[in-house]
């Protein structure tokens, strides 16, 4: 967090999955395409509005969606300039002019360097777990990112039920979007085929809760950096907004069950305590409930539209 520096991985991985792609038939033009669930990092899809991002498996009975937000690095606000570098100089200088060049390395590597030597490093706020039963193998798998539209895609079919999800970060409401569903194409009219579980995992020191029946929420503190140690909160907040009339969500304290939904969005809103490089006071609870509040005001189909529409932009 030195000088407030945040960096954006996703025009990278973008990159770097757009040169891993295999030959594939009937893409569109700007589209990433595989047949499979990814089963490392590297092969999962990105999506992020340069704040809020997510790389998402396309897990079937499991789907993971790993989670970052920009502004949490390890440990804290500090100072990088070497207590000793003034007093040093003189001698740094002295040696050089006697070309005494190894012993005047090593003396400003120990005493005018920066403390610590390298940048904090990033770190993950953690996963969602969208967990739903699937006893049998899955047909018609396929995953894809739409680089026209920034948004990921999963479909496959258990039995008789093709199920599919749409995943996108929406720069205008700074929100990860989730919009799941689950149709019988030989029986359209049969309803209330979505049943899964939500829960949240972080490699970093944080607990879940619920709040309510539809609010999944993981807070936490990020880690310490040598002999900084960590001082930012974050939290990750999630709403489950259910549509059917036989659909309903319930929670048990650690996680969110859906039950018999006709369809599923999922929104999703994640926040720091930092505020600036040397302040680190914000409330993310605060801003993630209002941000949940505004977005849950718009259906699914504008919470997509004004996302398009700007990422085209």
């Amino acid at each position: 967090m030195a000088n407030g520096v945040v960096r954006s991985w996703l025009p990278t991985c973008l990159f770097l999955l757009s040169g891993a792609v295999a030959a594939a038939p009937e893409p569109g033009p700007l589209e990433l395409w595989y047949p499979r669930p990814a089963t490392q990092w590297v092969e999962a899809l990105p999506l992020g509005n340069g704040r809020l991002g997510a790389m998402v498996f396309g897990g079937i009975g499991l789907e993971r969606i790993q989670l970052n937000e920009d502004t949490l690095w390890a440990g804290a606000p500090y100072n990088p300039a070497n207590p000793a570098a003034r007093a040093a100089l003189p001698e740094i200088r002295r040696l050089l002019t006697a070309r005494e060049y190894v012993a005047a390395q090593q003396l400003a590597n120990q005493t005018f360097m920066s403390v610590p030597l390298g940048q904090a490093p990033y770190q993950t706020i953690g996963d969602l777990l969208i967990t739903q039963s699937a006893p049998e193998a899955a047909a018609g798998y396929r995953r894809s990112l739409d680089l026209d539209t920034a948004i990921a895609a999963t479909r496959f079919r258990l039995g008789g039920t093709v199920y599919r999800r749409e995943a996108f970060v929406s720069p205008v409401d700074q929100v990860l979007v989730i919009r799941l569903t689950a149709v019988d194409p030989a029986d359209p009219q049969r309803r209330g085929l979505l049943t899964f579980a939500l829960a949240f995992q972080s490699p970093l020191p944080a607990e879940s809760h619920t709040e309510g029946s539809d609010t999944l929420v993981l807070a936490g503190r990020n880690t310490g950096l040598d002999r900084i140690p960590g001082a930012l909160r974050f939290e990750s907040r999630l709403r489950a907004v259910v549509e059917g009339a036989r659909g309903e969500v319930t929670a048990d304290g650690q996680q969110l069950h859906v039950h018999n939904a006709d369809a599923v969005t999922l929104l999703l809103a994640a926040a720091t305590t930092y505020r600036r490089w040397d302040d680190v006071s914000g409330d993310p609870s605060a801003a993630n409930t209002a941000t949940l509040d505004a977005a849950s005001q718009r259906s699914f189909a504008e919470l997509r539209a004004t996302h398009v529409a700007e990422h085209q932009r």
